[in-house]
C-alpha cells in the first residue's frame, strides 16, 4: 500500500448566499471501479474518531490525497481518498476493498482454482506496517468482520527503502530480505506509479469529486492495461535475471561455508525466526549488542591476529626448515623495501636507523641461509656467484629458489625438481595464509570506517581514526603483495594455478555490524570471500612437512608428546571484528573471540538469505509467467464465446469481442514462446506439473550445495 498527496481537490467556492457554484457530479463507476461508493465511504469514515492532526496545513482542501493498494507487479487494485492526511482508517478501507474484490469466494471459483487461490501466501508491505498492523485485526473485527480470516493469514513487511528510516529492529522484524517465501520482493514498487501520475495532479485539483475520481480511474485502467501488455516479457526477463543472481549468490555462499566449515553445522541448526526481547530484535542476521571491546584493544588484536597467519606449514625436517626460512627471508626483504619506500616520502632519522638495523639482521640471516642452500642446492652455486658480481642490495638479492627458474628442464639440470615440489606446498600455504590475513584486515577496515562515521568527532578523534585506517590499509596491501608473490611462484613452478589475481575490487565486503542496506541483494561480496578456505588434503611425501586434517584442513601445532595437535578455532581463524554501539569494556580472550566469530555468523546467514530469496524469486516468477499464459488463454476463450452469441442487433459487439479474442490469443502465444525460449517448454504440456519440476530442481541444488561444501 502507498499513499500520495498530489491528487487533492480544493473545496468548491461558496457564494455570498452560501450556495455552491459547483455541482457535485456522481462517479460514473458507482463503486465498481477502483474507488469505493462515495456514500458508503463517508458513512464508514463517520464511524471513525477524528484525528488530532493539525488540519491547518490542509486549509481549503476537500481531499488531501489518495492511498492505493497494488500488487507486486504494480497493478492498481483499489484506491481511496484521504481527508486531512493519512489515517489508518483510509488504509483499512483500501485493503478491505482489495480483499473483497480480488479474494477467493466459494461460489466464484471451481474447485481447482479455489484450492490454488486459498493456498496463496499473502505478504503486504506498508511504510509504517510496524505500527499499522498492531490493532489491525481489532479494527477489521469492528468494520469488516467477514475479512478477518483472510487478514489473519497475511504477513506484514516494510519496504526496503522506508525501513532504513525505522529503528534497526524493524529491519529484522519486517524486512522482506529475511522473510521466507517472498522472493526478491522489496515492496518499493508501489512508488513507481506516482512519477507518471504526478502529471495528473494539477488537472484534477479543481475538479468536482465525481469527475476527479472518474479521471483517475481511467488513468489507473490505462496503467494496468499497459502493464498487462508487457507482463509476459517482463516476467521472462526477471526469471533469467533471478536465475543468474541465484547462481552467483549460491557460489558465494558455498565459498563462505568452506571458509567457516568448522562452524557451519552449528549454524545450520540455529532457527531463522526473528524474536523480540524488550524493544530489541534478536536474530541470526544481526550482530548482538552486548559488551564491546575498545577501539585500541581490537585494533591491537587485528595486528596480533595477522601475525598468527604466518605459518600454516610447520617445519619438521631440514628441508622444511630451509623452505620456512626462505619465505621468512623473502618477507624480511619486502619489509626493508617498504621502509625504504616510506623513507623516500618521509625522510626521518628514526626510520633510517631502523633500515640500518633491519638490513644488518637480514644480512646475517641470509649468510646463514646460504650455507644451508649450498648443501641442499649445490648446483646453484654458479648462479649465486653470477648474482654476486652484480652486487645487488641485500633486500633485492634473489634467493634462487626453484620458483626463480622458469623451466622444468632448468630445474632438472640443477637437480632441484624434488625441492620444487616441496616449494609448491609451501607457496600454497603462504597464499592461504595471506588470504585469511587479508580477510581479517578487510573486516577491521570496514568496522573502523563505520566507527569513524558514527562516533568520532573533532580533530583529535578523527586524526586517530584516520591513522588506524591508513595503517590497516597499508597492512592489507602488504599481504596482497605477499599473496601475489606466492601466486607468481606457483605459476613459475606449476603453470596455471587455482589462485586467481586478487584486485582491490575483490576485497569488497558488505558491513555486518550495521543493518542491511538498500541494494544489498544485488551486491555480492568480492572474490576474496569465495577463495578456497584451506589447503587440499594430500598425501605427504618424504620431504613434506604439511600436517592437515581431512575434516578440518588448517594449521596444527606440535603437542608436548610429539603428536600433531589441531589448533583451536580461535587460533585457526582469528578475526578483526570491531565494535558495535554498546558498552565499551575490557573483554577476556574468549569473549574477544566470541565477539569476533559473531560477524562471521552474520555474514554467513545473510549470504544464505540472499541466496534463498533469489531462488524463490526465480520460482515465483516462473509460476507467475505460467499463470499469465493461462489467464490470456482464458480471456481468449471468454471473448470467443461472447463473439459467438447470436445477435443481429449487436454486430458491433461481436466484432469487438473477436478483436479482443485475437489480441489475447496473440499474447498467449507470445507467453508460450517466451516460456520455451527460457528453457521450460516441457511445462507447456497439459499434464506438466510445476510443483514437481521445482521439487526436482531444489533436490538437485541441495546435492550441488552438499557436494561443494562436502556436507552430507
Amino acid at each position: 500500500m502507498c499513499s500520495h498527496f498530489k491528487f487533492g481537490a480544493q473545496k468548491p467556492p461558496i457564494s455570498p448566499s452560501g450556495l455552491n457554484f459547483c455541482v457535485c457530479v456522481r462517479v460514473l463507476c458507482g463503486g465498481k471501479g477502483y474507488f469505493p461508493l462515495e456514500s458508503e465511504y463517508k458513512e464508514y469514515l463517520a464511524k471513525i474518531p477524528n484525528s488530532t492532526e493539525d488540519k491547518r496545513k490542509f486549509k481549503n482542501m476537500a481531499v488531501t490525497g489518495t492511498v492505493n493498494c497494488q500488487c507486486s507487479h504494480v497493478f492498481v487494485l483499489s484506491c481511496v481518498d484521504l481527508h486531512y492526511g493519512e489515517k489508518f482508517a483510509n488504509a483499512d478501507k483500501t485493503l478491505a476493498m482489495e480483499l473483497e474484490q480480488h479474494g477467493p469466494g466459494a461460489e466464484e471459483f471451481d474447485f481447482t482454482l479455489r484450492i490454488e487461490t486459498e493456498d496463496i501466501d499473502e505478504v503486504t508491505t506498508y511504510d509504517i506496517a510496524c505500527e499499522y498492523f498492531v490493532n489491525l485485526e481489532e479494527r477489521f473485527k469492528t468494520h469488516f468482520p467477514h475479512l478477518v480470516p483472510r487478514l489473519q493469514r497475511m504477513r506484514w513487511g516494510i519496504p526496503a527503502l522506508h525501513v532504513q528510516g525505522h529503528q534497526d529492529s524493524c529491519t529484522y522484524l519486517f524486512g522482506t530480505a529475511y522473510m521466507e517465501c517472498v522472493g526478491h520482493f522489496h515492496g518499493e514498487t508501489a512508488e513507481q506509479y506516482w512519477p507518471g501520475l504526478n502529471q495528473l495532479g494539477p488537472h484534477v485539483r479543481q475538479m468536482n469529486n465525481g469527475h476527479r475520481q472518474d479521471t483517475m480511474i481511467v488513468h489507473h485502467g490505462d496503467w494496468n492495461y499497459k502493464k498487462t501488455a508487457q507482463l509476459a516479457s517482463d516476467l521472462a526477463a526477471e526469471i533469467l535475471d533471478a536465475k543468474k543472481k541465484y547462481i552467483a549468490k549460491r557460489n558465494h555462499f558455498i565459498g563462505l561455508s568452506l571458509s567457516f566449515k568448522d562452524r557451519v553445522e552449528k549454524w545450520r541448526a540455529m532457527p531463522r525466526v526473528v524474536s523480540k526481547i524488550g524493544k530489541e530484535a534478536v536474530s541470526v542476521y544481526k550482530h548482538r549488542e552486548t559488551k564491546v571491546p575498545s577501539q585500541s584493544a581490537i585494533f591491537q588484536k587485528m595486528l596480533n591476529d595477522t601475525g598468527t597467519f604466518s605459518q600454516t606449514m610447520v617445519p619438521k625436517n631440514r628441508v622444511a626448515q630451509f623452505m620456512d626460512e626462505s619465505l621468512k627471508i623473502q618477507d624480511l626483504q619486502r619489509k626493508v623495501r617498504d621502509l625504504i619506500s616510506d623513507t623516500n616520502e618521509h625522510d626521518l632519522q628514526a626510520r633510517r636507523k631502523e633500515i640500518t638495523v633491519r638490513t644488518s639482521k637480514l644480512r646475517m640471516r641470509m649468510e646463514a641461509w646460504r650455507k644451508v642452500q649450498k648443501e641442499l642446492m649445490p648446483r646453484v652455486g654458479d648462479r649465486i656467484a653470477e648474482q654476486t658480481l652484480s652486487a645487488p642490495a641485500i633486500h633485492d638479492e634473489k634467493l634462487l629458489l626453484p620458483s626463480d627458474f622458469s623451466s622444468d628442464n632448468e630445474r632438472l639440470e640443477l637437480d632441484i625438481a624434488n625441492l620444487a615440489a616441496e616449494e609448491i606446498r609451501w607457496r600454497e600455504a603462504q597464499a592461504f595464509d595471506a588470504l585469511r590475513a587479508i580477510q581479517n584486515i578487510v573486516k577491521t577496515i570496514s568496522a573502523l570506517r563505520g566507527r569513524k562515521i558514527k562516533n568520532d568527532r573533532q580533530q583529535k578523534q578523527n586524526t586517530r581514526a584516520v591513522d588506524n585506517i591508513l595503517e590497516a590499509t597499508k597492512l592489507r596491501d602488504q599481504h596482497m603483495d605477499l599473496y601475489e608473490i606466492a601466486r607468481q611462484a606457483l605459476i613459475a613452478l606449476n603453470g596455471p594455478t587455482k589462485f586467481p589475481l586478487l584486485t582491490e575490487s575483490d576485497l569488497y565486503m558488505k558491513p555486518v555490524l550495521d543493518k542491511r542496506r538498500v541494494g544489498d541483494s544485488h551486491r555480492t561480496d568480492g572474490a576474496l570471500w569465495r577463495h578456497p578456505a584451506a589447503i587440499p588434503v594430500e598425501e605427504a611425501e618424504a620431504v613434506s612437512t604439511t600436517i592437515i586434517s581431512a575434516n578440518n584442513p588448517g594449521p596444527h601445532k606440535q603437542s608436548e608428546g610429539g603428536q600433531p595437535k589441531q589448533m583451536t578455532s580461535a587460533e585457526n581463524r582469528p578475526d578483526g571484528w570491531l565494535w558495535q554501539l554498546g558498552k565499551l569494556t575490557k573483554l577476556t580472550a574468549s569473549e574477544m573471540e566470541e565477539w569476533s566469530s559473531e560477524g562471521d555468523r552474520v555474514q554467513w546467514f545473510r549470504a544464505e538469505a540472499e541466496m534463498q530469496r533469489w531462488q524463490e524469486q526465480y520460482e515465483q516468477k516462473l509460476a507467475e509467467l505460467l499463470r499469465t499464459r493461462r489467464s490470456f488463454k482464458r480471456m481468449d476463450q471468454t471473448w470467443t464465446t461472447l463473439a459467438a452469441q447470436p445477435s443481429e442487433s449487436r454486430v458491433g459487439y461481436s466484432a469487438y469481442a473477436r478483436q479482443k479474442a485475437v489480441m489475447y490469443r496473440k499474447r498467449a502465444e507470445l507467453a508460450e514462446k517466451l516460456i520455451a525460449d527460457i528453457g521450460y517448454s516441457d511445462l507447456l504440456e497439459p499434464d506438466a506439473s510445476l510443483v514437481e519440476r521445482i521439487q526436482r530442481e531444489r533436490e538437485e541444488q541441495e546435492r550441488v550445495l552438499a557436494k561443494a561444501m562436502s556436507i552430507s
